[in-house]
């Protein structure tokens, strides 16, 4: 599991790493066009996806594997089929309708092009890594994920910083480093499909259709969270202010891509435990959580604490005035975090629809909030919409898994932890003066209060059965080692 989700962090990581070194390239205006790009990419990823790799783990576990492969091989060659032919439409529908949902300015004909098949190409990478996940091939999944990784931070940087191509740079680096990994790996994701059988055995296809369906649409529901702020964003505030608050929500985004990496590595475990329905799962999880989403408040007090040196080093000009807005989206993203431990549960009794409605109702009411409150406190107040939609996710989540078992979370843990957070983002928005020794020292006086309430919230007893676990994991893996 630790191979999976170290590489995972450093592929996201890396990726993201990117967006300081073409702040010197590109303008603000330019920044928040690409926001946009970037959220009509992940748009497509899911639709082109349609959940399907998502529902090959608890599919692939909850049968044999030369059945399971073989299915899921012909599930993924009729959806990526399906998916070319209506990448053209929607290819189409994006040209035709940019100006009725924005206001930034539409980039060439070519760059949206390049997005769409940009996407189509990212959803074979995902499709063999998670299949990688299943088989428990560590090293095949590291060295796809890093050779990709490798690719993408070198083409993109010859594109965008020795050819200087901007915005086109950025998204034909993102397809070329996805073409140099995922077509590698086409012929070991269809052999399976193609590979002689009886008729007989042919399994039909409609149990893991049944499987993906609640799972898109809370993928959506996950996309609207991590996305749509920025799609209405864009209709309220210039481009270049878009730009600014892309820039600071990097670093919330960066949380929650260690969010998603942890749970890609969790939850191939934790759906092999619970189908075989192991005794101990539910103490482990317990103490997993609580020690994971202990640690991560205190790794999202330091990321704050260092918000403005880090943005005033790394990013050109202006745009390192998001240094101090981007503890707010820090805050938002830590919220979402714990909701991933209530998805599991429900997911496993059949119960994965609730997310979605829950999503829903929390996007429309925190995108409402947000809107008057952009146009009260400015670009600053962006982060608010997410904050509302996690906090109505989290807290409805929770009640809905307390009717089926006992939660394998802390509410009061994640909530009490968030409401820190906010506190210290607000000191850092007024007193965020980047290498001023005055603002130094009081940030680190906030932070130091805070990392001691988070660990009294986690308590002794789980850090302490929380390094147990993770010292009995490591030993056994030298031993098989």
């Amino acid at each position: 599991m630790s191979t999976y989700f170290g590489v995972g962090v450093v592929q996201r990581l890396a990726s993201l790493a990117l967006i300081p070194a073409f702040s010197f390239f590109i303008t603000p205006a330019e920044m928040g066009v690409l926001a946009v790009l970037l959220a009509i990419e992940a748009l497509l990823l899911v639709l082109f996806d349609g959940a399907l790799t998502s529902a090959s783990v608890p599919y692939y576990f909850g049968r044999s594997r030369s059945t399971s492969e073989r299915t899921i091989s012909r599930v993924f060659i009729i959806s990526a089929v399906v998916s070319a032919i209506s990448g053209f439409i929607i290819y189409g529908l994006i040209e035709l309708t940019w100006n009725l949902w924005t206001t930034v300015p539409k980039p060439s004909p070519l760059i949206l092009a390049i997005v769409v098949v940009g996407a189509l190409t990212q959803r074979m990478n995902i499709f063999a890594q998670q299949m990688y996940r299943n088989r428990e091939q560590a090293r095949a999944f590291a060295v796809m994920s890093l050779s990709r990784t490798a690719a993408l931070l070198v083409v993109s940087l010859i594109l965008v910083g020795v050819f200087h191509l901007g915005l086109l740079g950025i998204v034909l680096g993102r397809l070329l480093a996805s073409i140099v990994s995922g077509f590698r790996e086409l012929k070991s994701l269809v052999r399976p499909a193609l590979r002689p059988h009886s008729e007989s055995s042919l399994e039909p296809l409609t149990p893991l259709l049944f499987l993906a369906l609640p799972l898109l649409v809370q993928q959506l529901a996950t996309w609207a969270r991590s996305f749509a702020d920025k799609i209405v964003l864009s209709n309220l505030v210039p481009a270049a202010d878009v730009g600014l608050y892309f820039t600071a929500a990097l670093s919330g985004t960066s949380l929650s891509l260690i969010v998603v990496s942890f749970d890609s590595s969790f939850v191939t475990w934790y759906y092999n435990k619970r189908y075989k329905k192991l005794s101990d799962v539910h103490e482990i999880t317990k103490i997993v959580s609580r020690v994971y989403i202990g640690c991560l408040g205190i790794l999202c007090v330091f990321t704050m604490l260092s918000c403005p040196e880090i943005y005033f080093l790394i990013f050109k000009g202006g745009i390192s005035a998001a240094g101090n807005i981007a503890p707010f989206t820090l805050a938002a993203q830590y919220l979402g975090a714990a909701m991933a431990f209530a998805g599991r549960v429900l997911v496993v009794h059949g119960r994965a629809r609730v997310i979605p409605s829950l999503g829903v109702v929390g996007i429309v009411v925190g995108l409402s909030a947000m809107i008057p409150l952009v146009g009260t406190f400015g670009v600053a107040a962006a982060a608010s919409g997410a904050a509302i939609t996690f906090l109505i996710v989290i807290v409805g989540g929770w009640a809905v898994v307390r009717r089926i078992e006992p939660p394998d979370f802390s509410l009061f843990q994640s909530l009490a932890t968030t409401a820190l957070l906010g506190v210290f983002a607000m000191i850092i928005y007024r007193y965020g003066e980047p290498f001023v020794l005055s603002s130094m020292g009081l940030r680190l006086a906030a932070a130091a209060l805070c990392v001691l309430a988070i660990a009294v919230i986690v308590g002794p007893t789980a850090w302490r059965k929380g390094f147990a676990l993770f010292t009995s994991k490591l030993r056994g893996q030298s031993r098989s080692s």
